[in-house]
C-alpha cells in the first residue's frame, strides 16, 4: 500500500501499537521508561554512525520504529493516573470501603436514570488530604433533587465503592468502559450527604454554561422535545435528552453518526466558514487572517461540543486540511488523518480504545481507500443524481472501513443505512446551517420567525423519516454474532479487496478466498461449540430469581418475568447462538445429568428428607436453620441468588465457612454455571 511509504503514517501505527501493548500488557511505567531510554540511545548511536558512514545502517529503520513502540509504552504509562502515588486507589477508605470525608469536583454530566442523577467527578481531598482521581457519582433522585453543573465543588460524607463487575455471561462489561476512561471507583449518595461548595472554572466548564444559555434560549421557541434533543446532538454534541426511542430509530436506521459531531459535520461547517469569510480574501494578508479565523471558530465549536474523540479527530484533522485550502498547500487525507491520530493520541492515549473514535477513523480511511473507486464506476451527466451517487459512494466507502467493527459492538446491520444517508447526507449542510442561523438568532433574541419554524419541520421530518426506516424490520438484521477473531480476519479482507482493486493479480483473490474460508470455518467453530454444551445457569437479577437451562441453541427460562424485562438475555443469546426461548414457573426440584438440585424459596419447605441434594439453591429469604438443612441434605455446594436479603447472606455465609461448604453468592461472584454435558 503507497500510504504506508509515508513515514508519518509508519510512525503512527508504531505508536498505537505501542500504547494497545502497554494497555494489554500491562507494563509498567519502570520498564517503559527504561527500555525507552535504552533504545533512544541506541537509535542516537546509530543515527551519528549512519550518518558517517557510506553504507546505509539496516537497523536504523528497525531501532527507529521499535523506539516509537516504546515512546507509546510510555506515553500510555504518563497519563494512567493510578500510577500517582496521591490517587484514592491506595487509601485505606477505599480500600477498607470505609465512609470518608470527601471533596469533588462535577467533572461531567452524564444521562440520568430513573433512580439517580449521574456524574463524572475528580477527586480533590480525601478526609483533608490531597487525593487524586475520576469517579462516578450517582445522586438519588428525591424531592429534594438538585442538578449539579461542571466545575460544581462538592463536600460530602459517603464510601468509595469498587466497580461492579457484570454479573451475567454475555452481559456488557460496564466497570472495563469506565476503567479505561480511568474511571475506578464509584459514589452513591443522597442529597442530605452532599453539599455544594463553590466553582472552579474550567474551560470545559465555561463551554458547558454556553451550551446551557444555548438549550435555554432556544426552549422558548417552538421546538418539541425530541426536536431540541436531536439540535443539542447535531449541534452541541450532547445526547442526554434523545429518548431511547430515539436513539433506537437513529441506530436501526444506520445513521446514528447523524447524532454525534465528527467528521461530516465539521466538514461542512469548513465549508460554510470558507463561504462566509471569502470575501477577507480581498484584503492584504486576508487569507491567512481567514485561515486563522477558521481555526479559531473550528476548535471554539469542537469546545463548545464537549471535546469528545470524534469532535477533537474531526477538528485537528479539518485544522490541518484548512491551513492547507487557505495557503494554496495540496493536502494528502491519509496524512492530515495520521497528523490528527499523532497528536490526540500523545495528548490522550485512552481515545484509542474509545468506540467513538476507532469508528471514526475508519469510517474516513474507508471514503479516502474507497470512495474514489466507487465514483469512477459511474459518471451520470445529471447534476441532481451526480450528487446522488457521490452520497451514496461515500456512505457505501465508509461501510468498508466500519462494517466489521460494528458486528462487533452492536451485532446488527441495517440494511437500509444506504437510503438514509442517501437522503440526509445531501440535506445536513442545509440542516446545519438553518441550526447555526436559530442558535445565532436565539442568542440575540429575535423572535419566532420562518427560520425557526424551517429548522424545527427539518429535524422533526428526519425523526420520522428514520423511524420509519427503523420500523422497516426486514432489512434489519439482528442478533449477530462476531468476535476479535473475526474482526481481523475481516479487515484482512478488505486490505485484499484493496489491494486488487488497485493491482488486479490472481493471487490476491487467492487470499481473500483463502481468508473468507478462514473467517467462516471461525464462526462455525465457535457456534459448533455452543450447540454442543448444556448448561444450568441460575442468573443473577436483583430481588428476582431466573434459571435458564440451555440444551445446544434452545434456552428454557424458569422465572415469573417476561422476556422484555430480562434484558441481559440478548447478549447471552448472541454469544451462546440460542435461537429459541421458552419460559416456565420456578420448579422445587431439578435432577439434570446426575446434579439433583433442590430450590428453597421463601416457605423454607423443602421436603425429601430421604433425597440428598448436590445443589441447594437459596432464594426469597427463606427463613431456615441452615447447618440443619445442610446435615440433612449433605449437599456440595449452596448457592443464593439476587432474590435474598443481603443480611441473610452474609449468615449463610459464615455457616457455609463453619461448615467447609462451598458458598456461591450471584450478588458477589456473579451467575453460577453448571455444565451438563
Amino acid at each position: 500500500m503507497k500510504a504506508l511509504n509515508f513515514i508519518l503514517i509508519k510512525l503512527t501505527l508504531c505508536l498505537i501499537l505501542g500504547i494497545w501493548l502497554s494497555r494489554t500488557w500491562q507494563i509498567s511505567f519502570s520498564i517503559s521508561a527504561l527500555l525507552c531510554s535504552i533504545f533512544i540511545l541506541a537509535l542516537t548511536i546509530a543515527y551519528f554512525y549512519q550518518r558517517n558512514s557510506i553504507k546505509n545502517f539496516i537497523w536504523f529503520g528497525f531501532l527507529g520504529f521499535a523506539t516509537m513502540i516504546l515512546i507509546g509504552c510510555l506515553i500510555e504509562n504518563i497519563h494512567k493516573d493510578m500510577n500517582d502515588e496521591n490517587h484514592f486507589l491506595y487509601s485505606e477508605a477505599f480500600q477498607n470501603q470505609s465512609s470518608t470525608i470527601l471533596t469533588f469536583k462535577i467533572k461531567e454530566t452524564l444521562k440520568s436514570n430513573s433512580f439517580s442523577d449521574r456524574y463524572v467527578v475528580s477527586i480533590l481531598e480525601l478526609d483533608y488530604k490531597k487525593s487524586m482521581g475520576d469517579a462516578l457519582l450517582l445522586v438519588k433522585k428525591d424531592s429534594t433533587s438538585r442538578e449539579l453543573k461542571i466545575d460544581d465543588l462538592v463536600f460530602g460524607k459517603t464510601k468509595l465503592e469498587p466497580l461492579n463487575p457484570p454479573l451475567n455471561p454475555g452481559q456488557f462489561d460496564y466497570s472495563a468502559y469506565l476503567s479505561n476512561k480511568q474511571i475506578y471507583s464509584q459514589i452513591y449518595a443522597t442529597n442530605t450527604q452532599i453539599l455544594k461548595i463553590g466553582r472552579q472554572r474550567s474551560l470545559i466548564g465555561l463551554a458547558d454554561q454556553v451550551r446551557n444559555t444555548i438549550h435555554k434560549k432556544l426552549s422558548k421557541y417552538n421546538f418539541s422535545k425530541d426536536e431540541l434533543a436531536v439540535i443539542q446532538a447535531l449541534l452541541l454534541g450532547q445526547r442526554n435528552d434523545i429518548s431511547s426511542e430515539l436513539y433506537n430509530d437513529y441506530t436501526n436506521a444506520g445513521a446514528i453518526h447523524i447524532l454525534a459531531i465528527s467528521g461530516l459535520h465539521v466538514g461542512i461547517i469548513l465549508l460554510i466558514l470558507q463561504w462566509i469569510l471569502k470575501p477577507l480574501e480581498q484584503f492584504r494578508y486576508g487569507k491567512r487572517y481567514k485561515m486563522v479565523l477558521i481555526i479559531f471558530l473550528i476548535w471554539s465549536f469542537a469546545v463548545i461540543a464537549g471535546l469528545s474523540a470524534s469532535v477533537t479527530r474531526a477538528a485537528t484533522m479539518f485544522t490541518a486540511i484548512a491551513i492547507g485550502l487557505n495557503l494554496n498547500r495540496p493536502t494528502n487525507t491519509i496524512n492530515s488523518l495520521a497528523i490528527s491520530a499523532f497528536v490526540l493520541l500523545v495528548l490522550k492515549p485512552s481515545f484509542l480504545f474509545e468506540v467513538g473514535f476507532q469508528l471514526s477513523y475508519l469510517a474516513v480511511l474507508g471514503i479516502v481507500l474507497f470512495q474514489p473507486f466507487f465514483d469512477r464506476l459511474w459518471n451520470p451527466k445529471s447534476i441532481i443524481l451526480k450528487k446522488f451517487w457521490q452520497a451514496a459512494t461515500v456512505s457505501l466507502s465508509a461501510q468498508f472501513g466500519i462494517f466489521p467493527l460494528t458486528l462487533y459492538y452492536f451485532h446488527q446491520i441495517p440494511g437500509l443505512f444506504l437510503l438514509s444517508n442517501l437522503v440526509v447526507i445531501p440535506l445536513l449542510g442545509f440542516i446545519l446551517g438553518l441550526g447555526i442561523a436559530s442558535i445565532l438568532m436565539a442568542l440575540l433574541n429575535i423572535p419566532q420567525n420562518p427560520i425557526f419554524d424551517l429548522f424545527g419541520t427539518s429535524i422533526e421530518t428526519m425523526n420520522r423519516f428514520f423511524g420509519w426506516v427503523s420500523r422497516q424490520e426486514p432489512f434489519l438484521l439482528k442478533n449477530i454474532y462476531f468476535n476479535m477473531t473475526m474482526v481481523l480476519l475481516s479487515y484482512v479482507i478488505i486490505v485484499y479487496i484493496y489491494r486488487l482493486k488497485n493491482n488486479p493479480r490472481f493471487k490476491h483473490l487467492i487470499w481473500i478466498t483463502v481468508v473468507i474460508i478462514l473467517l467462516q470455518l471461525s464462526f462455525l467453530h465457535v457456534k459448533f461449540q455452543n450447540q454442543q454444551s448444556n448448561q444450568l445457569i441460575i442468573f443473577h437479577k436483583s430481588r428476582q430469581t431466573i434459571l435458564g437451562i440451555k440444551h445446544g441453541r434452545e434456552l428454557h427460562i424458569q422465572s415469573k418475568d417476561s422476556s422484555d424485562k430480562l434484558y441481559f438475555l440478548k447478549d447471552f443469546k448472541i454469544e451462546r447462538f440460542i435461537n429459541q426461548i421458552t419460559y416456565d414457573s420456578i420448579h422445587p426440584y431439578y435432577s439434570l445429568n446426575n446434579t439433583r438440585i433442590i430450590v428453597v424459596d421463601s416457605l423454607g419447605i423443602y421436603g425429601l428428607k430421604a433425597e440428598k441434594a448436590d445443589i441447594i439453591l437459596l432464594r426469597q429469604s427463606p427463613k431456615i436453620n441452615l447447618k440443619r438443612m445442610i446435615d440433612s441434605l449433605k449437599p456440595k455446594q449452596i448457592i443464593a441468588d439476587g432474590s435474598n436479603y443481603k443480611s441473610y447472606i452474609e449468615r449463610w455465609k459464615e455457616t457455609c465457612k463453619i461448615e467447609k461448604l462451598p458458598f456461591h453468592s450471584t450478588n458477589e461472584k456473579g451467575a453460577f454455571i453448571i455444565n451438563l454435558n
